[in-house]
């Protein structure tokens, strides 16, 4: 089956990390949703090799692909649960009734609580954990649990007075033994404790408490219980992993991340209400529109879609106009900014999900729209007009002798090398450089000598050098020129209404642009200051 040319792009731009792939037919409904430790490679192997009838229909469907990546395959594992369930693909044929992955429930309203595996999450004061799917079966991860916690996992119902009948779990030492030992119920209670404190997350605190308990037992030369501990405690490292895609709370949260890069702005929003993950949208922009207007009307447009009481979750450096969170008098709005814990690794993760999605967007897109490094520079530097004729300005001489200028021409962001020009330098006469003075110089002769003008004017150096190439234009009378200077050491840019340097990205392709005519200009009075030394 031959692959349509859009789709072999989508699959070539996912991402090689866990997570879940939505498949949209032409109509743009889901259907069909899968998991995978590696997205890219998992999509890839439907349209590769042997197929059954089903895979082969579902092929044929498919129109697009989005991938959601997630922390773990464990992650995707519950995620993929959840959008199954939410949307019913239609080529999904598991998960799509009630079953459910289960919770482990610690029964809180008896005198010794047990800890038990459930599907169901019930409002009858119990805690519940989870859900979880690590290790395959509720029978194993019960286990496992019991195995830490020397917890009764016995149906009957034991009381704080009366004796009960004992099993072989006390004489082997997997049971405390409540049944027999009321006196327990301090230790057990403390068990309790320790095993909520690590469900919730506090495994590190808790690891410090056994061993401190661990270490009060060896200094008593109470070695078998320091021994047991001891056991406890590596188990603990190696048992069940928390979860991330859920959350244990009815409230709507969401969890925006942004990303640029040389070509556009990307925001991404994930969704989070009734203590599951429910969407993630996103939306992307040229670099035309200012970064931090893009991250105000994206964050704007989330809450004026939303319920009246949500939780907005944002990198603390994110640029935002936050008078956005008090124009909705009608709305509850908490704004959080973690630096730890489960909302910063969720927002990590939406973070990750918008820079995946950069590369996402077909680059024969980006082909056809991509804003022109010219018209970029124009809104970036608040130009007075499209810089369509660029001048680059250099000096160059040998330890302050044979000093020259050069003056390179682009057009349309394109070299043009029939305009570049070359001065001596007349005003410095000392035998020592003077770069401002001979700047000043070079741009009162271009001037003059030039049949065409720019629309900027790019000076090779720092504030000095645009100083002087300012005070030139000034004595010309000429105000429609735009100037700036940029400085080799940050590729810092000065201009004339800035007391402060401007430093774009790296990848900026305005900067690029700007770098390119810098080098040029540079290039070209170096060449011409050596063969005046040949001479």
């Amino acid at each position: 089956m031959t692959v349509p040319d859009h789709l072999k792009k989508i699959i070539n731009d996912l991402p090689d990390l866990p997570g879940i792939y939505q498949m949209m037919d032409s109509q743009g409904q889901i259907i069909y949703v899968g998991k995978a430790k590696n997205i890219k490679k998992r999509v890839r192997s439907y349209f590769t090799g042997r197929r059954d009838y089903k895979t082969t229909v579902l092929v044929k469907n498919i129109h697009s692909i989005e991938p959601i990546i997630t922390k773990s395959e464990h992650d995707a594992l519950l995620l993929e649960n959840n959008l199954i369930k939410q949307h019913q693909p239609q080529f999904n044929v598991l998960l799509k009734d009630d079953k459910t992955y289960p919770f482990i429930k610690i029964t809180l309203n008896e005198p010794f609580p047990r800890i038990i595996i459930t599907r169901q999450r019930l409002n009858d004061k119990a805690r519940y954990f989870g859900p979880y799917t690590s290790y395959g079966s509720s029978r194993k991860l019960k286990q496992l649990i019991y195995d830490v916690f020397p917890i009764r996992d016995c149906k009957q119902a034991i009381t704080l007075t009366t004796q009960q009948k004992k099993c072989i779990k006390l004489d082997i030492g997997k049971c405390i033994g409540p049944c027999i030992y009321k006196e327990a119920k301090p230790e057990y209670d403390r068990l309790i404790e320790q095993c909520i404190q690590f469900l919730e997350g506090k495994s590190s605190e808790l690891i410090d408490s056994l061993n401190e308990q661990m270490n009060d037992y060896s200094g008593a030369q109470n070695y078998e219980k320091a021994a047991l501990i001891r056991d406890r405690i590596k188990r603990l490292e190696t048992i069940q992993a928390q979860q991330y895609v859920e959350l244990d709370t009815n409230q709507h949260y969401f969890f925006i991340g942004f990303s640029s890069n040389e070509h556009y702005h990307y925001g991404v929003c994930q969704h989070f209400a009734n203590k599951r993950f429910i969407s993630q949208h996103g939306k992307y922009t040229s670099l035309e529109t200012n970064f931090s207007e893009f991250t105000t009307e994206f964050i704007q447009s989330v809450i004026r879609d939303s319920n009246q009481k949500i939780n907005i979750i944002l990198n603390k450096d994110c640029p935002v106009n936050s008078e956005i969170f008090t124009q909705h008098q009608d709305k509850t709005i908490s704004v959080i900014t973690p630096s730890k814990g489960r909302h910063f690794e969720l927002l990590t993760m939406a973070e990750l999900n918008a820079q995946k999605s950069l590369i996402g967007i077909s680059k024969n897109a980006i082909t056809r729209q991509l804003i022109s490094p010219i018209a970029i520079l124009k809104q970036t530097l608040k130009l007075q007009r499209s810089p369509a004729i660029i001048f680059g300005c250099d000096i160059s001489h040998y330890y302050g002798t044979g000093i020259v200028s050069s003056v390179v021409v682009f057009i349309d962001g394109k070299p043009d090398k029939s305009y570049y020009r070359h001065f001596n330098i007349k005003s410095v006469t000392s035998g020592k450089s003077d770069d401002v003075k001979s700047m000043h110089e070079t741009v009162l002769r271009l001037i003059d000598h030039f049949d065409i003008l720019p629309q900027l004017l790019l000076i090779d150096g720092g504030k000095g050098q645009l100083n002087a190439a300012l005070a030139a234009l000034k004595e010309k009378n000429i105000t429609t020129i735009d100037c700036i200077g940029l400085a080799k050491r940050n590729e810092e840019i000065f201009t004339p209404f800035s007391s402060s340097p401007i430093c774009l990205p790296y990848h900026h392709r305005g900067l690029n642009l700007l770098r390119f005519v810098r080098d040029e200009a540079h290039r070209f009075a170096l060449n011409f200051q050596r063969k005046k030394r040949q001479l």
